[in-house]
């Protein structure tokens, strides 16, 4: 699970790096908001979803199929937002965008599809959440390391 962990942990450090004054960044959801209501927006970070692929069959020089030990992985990351009710949707959708910056300046090779839910009044912390999904893409092998798939290759 920790390389599956690495891309909250990359998100998490660019987001602090760059929204600390503005935002409370948890790995956690509701259960990581202490103060209800509360007066400062918060970003939850969670995995939801992690799939490991067959191992990657390629073509040698013959036409035979070959494989090293490689497989695609998949990870879908949950973010939900909160922030107060005063700052309504329009607060949400703002800090969503950051969040997206963010993620595009550290991850953008890894990322694969985005997905916002849209915003709604949560009673349980007496804020606007808004849900969102970033599904990120890379190549495990048998040398344990990671490498994002890029486009085209």
């Amino acid at each position: 699970m920790t390389i599956f962990s690495s891309y909250c942990n990359s998100i998490l450090s660019n987001l602090t790096r760059s929204m600390a004054d503005k935002v409370n960044v948890v790995l956690a959801h509701e259960s990581g908001i202490k103060k209800v209501p509360i007066d400062k927006p918060y970003v939850a970070i969670g995995i939801k979803k992690c799939s490991l692929g067959s191992p990657i069959i390629q073509k040698n020089e013959d036409g035979a199929d070959i494989t090293n030990g490689d497989r695609k992985v998949q990870t879908t990351v949950s973010i939900n937002i909160y922030t107060p009710y005063s700052k309504g949707a329009k607060g949400c959708v703002e800090i969503y965008e950051e969040v997206l910056d963010s993620i595009l300046l550290g991850l953008r090779e890894a990322l694969v599809e985005t997905r916002l839910f849209g915003t709604k009044y949560s009673r349980e912390t007496q804020c606007i959440v808004g849900e969102s999904e970033f599904v990120f893409e890379t190549i495990l092998s048998d040398f344990v390391s990671v490498e994002p798939i890029v486009s085209g290759k």
